[in-house]
């Protein structure tokens, strides 16, 4: 009898502590600068609430995915689109990745502009910035080019004067957003889930189709247990409304 009650109290006592003998411990997460602003509220909520230090790095979902591809490693990931994710389960880095929300792509313009349309971003002179098609939003970007022009948004001239206004092609959605506050360009294309402050340009939705982000827990992490914590948090009704007013729905 004695002995089946130290096998409870042992089963009790190892349920109940290991979520406190986690607390204080770092947890990785990569995840899409175009997502910095509205994550960074979750990761602070979450790391009080559980008393956990979690360490972002933000970059390209590409660049991300590139990093891990050359041997770092990270406990949590969230990228914009699908690729990176599903590139993570076939290289049995990921057992499966969910799906938190999406965004689309908006024409961030600098103050002061009689910007309205996407046709005026073919004016003559106008200063473009504009993702490297090596990154998701640069493809996201030109895709969202192209079939402008199949339905007609953009004429085959417009496109083209269109590109020659660009001035820049950066690896960074953050950076897009940094050119037009440092007023080093006009306009830039941007994921709305970025967008806090300024004129907007909205696109018609058939045209711009909506962008995933995807979230998950790497198989190689040392913080399953939290991991599968902030997965259930990030489906949570808090976080879903939280994501909705940075317009990730």
């Amino acid at each position: 009898m004695r002995r089946h009650k130290i096998i409870v109290l042992l089963a009790l006592w190892s349920y109940w502590a290991t979520p406190l003998m986690l607390q204080g411990q770092s947890i990785r997460l990569m995840c899409a600068s175009s997502l910095r602003e509205s994550i960074e509220p979750l990761v602070d909520q979450f790391s009080r609430k559980h008393q956990l230090n979690i360490d972002v790095l933000y970059g390209s979902s590409s660049l991300l995915r590139n990093q891990l591809q050359a041997g770092a490693t990270t406990d949590l990931f969230i990228f914009a689109g699908e690729a990176q994710a599903r590139w993570l389960t076939q290289q049995r880095m990921a057992e499966r990745y969910e799906l938190i929300g999406h965004t689309r792509l908006v024409i961030l313009v600098r103050p002061g502009l009689a910007l309205k349309t996407l046709r005026d971003l073919a004016t003559p002179g106008l200063r473009l910035a504009v993702a490297d098609p090596g990154v998701p939003i640069g493809r996201f970007t030109e895709a969202l080019l192209q079939e402008a022009v199949n339905q007609k948004h953009l004429t085959a001239t417009e496109y083209e004067v269109l590109h020659r206004n660009i001035v820049t092609r950066d690896f960074s959605a953050q950076n897009l957003k940094n050119k037009i506050q440092l007023r080093e360009a006009d306009a830039a294309f941007i994921y709305r889930s970025q967008w806090d402050s300024g004129d907007l340009i909205e696109l018609p939705v058939e045209i711009n189709p909506p962008i995933p982000y995807v979230a998950g827990v790497t198989l190689d992490s040392t913080q399953a247990h939290w991991g599968q914590q902030w997965m259930a948090f990030l489906q949570s009704p808090e976080a879903k409304r939280k994501l909705l007013e940075r317009g990730i729905q």
